[in-house]
């Protein structure tokens, strides 16, 4: 597994870097086909996860993390499953740093079928094994075609494109309208990638939003829970982070804190989000 961001760099951007079939599907799935220039979109891209972005939306992380923080301490119960809290707490970030929108302002219904998407996810039945092992070999639009049969995952997962597709063509028209009366787009990532000089074409910034509240909602979740759940098994460690972080509790760098920063790569490295995708 890698955790080196330059050797992540040079993977990526590498000619001969394939991805699965299985994979491929899956973007099929939720992106227009006929959209292939990924150098494009990576450079579109590129603007809006700088450090100087990331670091731009700093209060939300802080906000979220105090919401979640509470929620804990506030519990009665012995045992929590922390899972469905991070779950909650990376989609109301995702919402609002890449879409500046809030949870609320996503609506029920798109919140609820992202959740039943994660839960697909988590519990595979035989059925959901046995269609993976067979789609994995399927092109490109016989797996198109096959999401159109009547099973209940498959409706989710339909029903889920239809509302991501809604929501991302909604907050492109509100972020073209406030950019050509020469109103501020917000510093979220979608509004960046409607402006400036690497903008993207209006259909194309709206497809992003499927791939932003999926993998920026799951994934992270996932890594979080299984570095707390390390974090449990290691008290010793658990007080010298606690040192670390206390140390520099006023003033935030997280660029100072070697400790933290080995951690998070350690994570990456033992859990990375997506092991089968190359």
């Amino acid at each position: 597994m890698v955790a080196d961001s330059a050797a992540l760099r040079f993977i990526l951007n590498s000619p001969h870097l394939k991805y699965t079939t299985a994979f491929e599907n899956l973007l099929q799935l939720f992106y227009d086909p006929k959209f292939e220039e990924h150098k494009v979109l990576r450079v579109a891209l590129n603007a809006g996860f700088t450090p100087a972005v990331v670091r731009s939306h700093q209060g939300v992380f802080e906000k979220m993390a105090l919401k979640l923080t509470e929620q804990l301490e506030n519990s009665s119960q012995g045992t929590i499953n922390i899972c469905p809290l991070l779950n909650a707490a990376t989609l109301s970030t995702v919402a609002e740093a890449l879409l500046g929108q809030s949870l609320e302002e996503l609506g029920e219904e798109l919140v609820q079928s992202n959740f039943q998407i994660v839960a697909l996810g988590a519990s595979q039945s035989r059925a959901h094994v046995l269609f993976d092992a067979v789609a994995s070999h399927l092109p490109a639009c016989i797996f198109r075609a096959a999401g159109h049969l009547p099973t209940q995952s498959l409706k989710i997962l339909r029903d889920a494109k239809m509302l991501m597709h809604e929501l991302g063509n909604r907050i492109v028209r509100e972020k073209t309208v406030a950019a050509s009366n020469g109103l501020d787009t917000g510093s979220d990532v979608l509004g960046l990638l409607c402006s400036g000089k690497h903008g993207l074409p209006g259909d194309i910034a709206a497809a992003q939003v499927a791939a932003f509240l999926l993998a920026g909602q799951d994934s992270p979740a996932n890594t979080l829970a299984l570095g707390l759940r390390a974090l449990a098994r290691l008290p010793e460690f658990q007080a010298a982070f606690r040192a670390e972080i206390s140390a520099r509790a006023e003033s935030v760098a997280y660029n100072s804190m070697p400790l933290l920063n080995s951690f998070i790569k350690e994570m990456l490295r033992m859990y990375p989000a997506l092991p089968t995708c190359v």
